[in-house]
Parts: C-alpha cells; structure tokens; sequence
C-alpha cells in the first residue's frame, strides 16, 4: 500500500478542523475500485462501444496502475509516462485526477459517492438551466447526507496558482444540489509528478447560481447502474460467496480477458471477482442506510459498498485492506 501527500486548506464553520498536510494510504485495489465506479456509471454504453474505445474507457484503473509506481516515499507517476505525447498524457492526467479526488473526497470529508454531473446531465438524472462546463466535475453525498461538489484536475508537470485558482471558481459555480446548498465546493488538484503524488484539496466559498435538480432516488440509481447492471449481467456463484455472505459477485473475466498477457503481467495481481451488497443490488437508494451500518456487521468494502477480490484468496490479507 502506497501514500499520498493531502493538503487540505479554505475549509470553514464543521469541517475546519479538516485543514492542514496529512499522509493518505491508497491501495492498489482502491485505485481500481474507484475507476471502475467512475467508468461504470453508464453500463449501456460502455457494452455497446466498439472494442478500443470499450477497453479504453473500462480499463482506465488499470492503466492509471500501470502508470504508477511505489517508491520508498509512496505513489509516483512512472517515468513510463513521460513517453507518452501530449494529448496520451493530458487523458491520463485527466482521470487520474479524477481517480484521486474521489479516493481524498472519501478519506477527507467522508463522502464516498461522488458523481459525475456530465453524466447526470447528459443521463437526464440532472435537470439544469445553465449550459456551461465551466462548473464542478462531480457533485456527492456524503455519511451526513449533505452534498458536496469536487472540481479534479491532475497534472503531469508543475502548474502556476492559476490552475487551482480556475478550479475553485469551478467549483463555487454551483449554489444548489437538488434543493440544497452544498457545504463544500473543493478545487482537487493532483501533482502526479511529485513523489509522493500530493493532493491539494481547497475549499473556496459558495459564489455562483447554478443548480442541479433531481430526485434523491434519481442519484443513486444512476451512481450505481453500471456497476448493479455488470453484475447482474455477469453474475456468479464463486467460493467467497460463503465469506461475504449477502453479496452478489459477478467475474472480472470478462473484463481482463481484454488485456494483453504482459500487462496482465505487469499489474499482478489483479482482482478475478466484484461483488455488492446485494440489497443494493436491487434497491440503491438503501446504499446510505446499508453503508451506515457498523463495519462489524459486513465485510471491509471500499466506501460505497464496493468489494473487489481475489486472487490470491488471502481474505485476512483483503480485510486488511491491501
């Protein structure tokens, strides 16, 4: 398991006892879950895609792996990256960031549902008036079930003050979440060259007049619908079914049957199996209430409910969360 850097600054009123550096400990498992939640969130068109651009986008975590690397310091980009052009790295970059602030928006301020508001809007979830893009990039709850709002950037190469500056009044642009203000609107800034990786998460206050409408159900089901649809899709009984009693798992296979056997090689090990707790399988507006529960009563899934295993079937290995 690797660390990251997290500076966190900006945050007033509950959540300023948040601000100052802290260490994060980021698995390899955690990295990939959080990719696969962001790039499954539209199941449809990810099966429908044509072969490059479906491996592409569903396998975003691995590659985000294999640009990575442990150091004696914690996570780094891989030198590997910088043979990539301009337009490979800038992708890279993008969802890395992506990747990052939501496993920061999780471990910081408790809120391991963040969305895509593109894909809420493109989806119909969201109803807004206002057009632009130049808005925050995920909207999420958190355990409090208040809203919050992330700007993510992610940058190769070292950025003037302009960038985290763009990204807070990205962020503030949005005033309301299905009728509510949100109590944070964070800038997520992720300097992916610097070893360890560091993340500054800001918190600049509210100052626009854009809002996002929709029902409470409405959010859940289309946070979870890739996921829920994959493995409904691919559904399997395998042997952690009597370990994690309650959870429905579908194989990974075909997922990894995709990559090419070196870089299976190099990202070993990888998960063969993912599971969810199978009430939210069927009903993921109960995803708040089931998540809320004791970690005694369940299995160590990452925050949203998601569990990623194998293949080494160490189970105590995964309960420690490596």
């Amino acid at each position: 398991m690797g660390k990251i850097s997290v500076s966190v600054e900006g945050f007033t009123g509950d959540y300023a006892g948040l601000n100052g550096v802290r260490e994060m400990k980021v698995s390899r498992r955690a990295i990939l879950g959080a990719s696969l939640t962001l790039g499954f969130q539209n199941f449809g068109d990810l099966m429908s895609a044509p072969g490059r651009q479906w491996l592409h986008r569903i396998l975003q975590g691995c590659s985000s792996l294999n640009c990575l690397s442990k150091t004696g310091r914690g996570w780094s980009g891989h030198e590997f990256r910088d043979s990539l052009d301009g337009s490979e790295k800038s992708q890279l970059s993008y969802w890395q960031g992506m990747i990052f602030a939501k496993l920061v928006a999780a471990n910081v301020l408790s809120v391991p549902w963040l969305a895509n508001v593109d894909d809420l809007v493109s989806s119909g979830t969201v109803v807004t008036d206002d057009e632009t893009e130049e808005r925050g990039d995920l909207v999420g709850r958190c355990h409090q079930n208040r809203w919050h709002v992330v700007e993510a950037k992610g940058r190769s190469n070292p950025y003037s003050a302009d960038l985290i500056e763009k990204a807070k009044q990205q962020a503030r642009r949005i005033a309301t979440v299905s009728g509510e203000a949100p109590v944070t609107h964070s800038a997520c800034v992720a300097s992916l060259w610097k070893d360890p990786i560091e993340v500054i998460l800001a918190d600049p206050p509210p100052d626009g007049d854009e809002s996002l409408d929709f029902q409470d159900g409405q959010f859940w089901k289309n946070y979870y619908a890739g996921i829920t649809s994959y493995i409904q899709e691919f559904s399997e009984i395998t042997k952690f079914t009597k370990p994690f009693v309650g959870y429905t798992f579908a194989s990974l296979a075909p997922i990894l049957r995709e990559l090419p056997e070196e870089t299976i090689g190099v990202l070993q090990p990888l998960p063969t199996e993912i599971g969810i707790d199978t009430r939210i399988l069927e009903n993921p507006s109960m995803a708040p209430k089931i998540i809320g529960m004791s970690k005694e009563d369940g299995p160590q899934a990452t925050g949203d409910g998601l569990l990623l295993v194998g293949p080494f079937g160490n189970l105590e290995k995964l309960k420690r969360g490596s």
